[in-house]
C-alpha cells in the first residue's frame, strides 16, 4: 500500500468521524436526565404509589419533559417493595 493511500484512508476514516459527531452534537441535541419522585405512603398496611408501574412512569416523564419544552425521549421505571419507586426520565431538545 503506497503513502497516498494510506493518506487517502486517513483522510476518509477522519471525515467519517467528523460526520458523526456533526450528527451526535446536532442531531441528537442536549438531553436532560432527572428523577421524578414517587409520591408513596402505607395505607392499609398497603404501599400506595403515585407512580406504580412503567406506563405511569413514562405519561409523568412526557409531562415533564413538555413543561421543560423538550421532546420525551426515554423512561427507566424500578419498583421497590415496601418503598417508594424510581422513575427516570431522559428528554431532548432535538429538531
Amino acid at each position: 500500500m503506497s503513502v497516498k493511500d494510506k493518506r487517502f484512508l486517513l483522510i476518509c476514516g477522519l471525515a467519517v468521524v467528523a460526520i458523526m459527531l456533526i450528527f451526535v452534537f446536532f442531531y441528537l441535541g442536549y438531553t436532560e436526565t432527572f428523577q421524578v419522585q414517587d409520591k408513596c405512603g402505607k395505607f392499609i398496611n398497603l404501599f400506595s404509589h403515585t407512580i406504580g408501574s412503567e406506563g405511569q412512569c413514562k405519561i409523568r416523564c412526557e409531562q415533564q419533559c413538555d413543561t421543560k419544552d423538550m421532546s420525551y425521549f426515554s423512561s427507566k421505571f424500578k419498583e421497590i417493595e415496601n418503598s417508594c419507586n424510581d422513575c427516570y426520565c431522559t428528554c431532548t431538545d432535538a429538531w
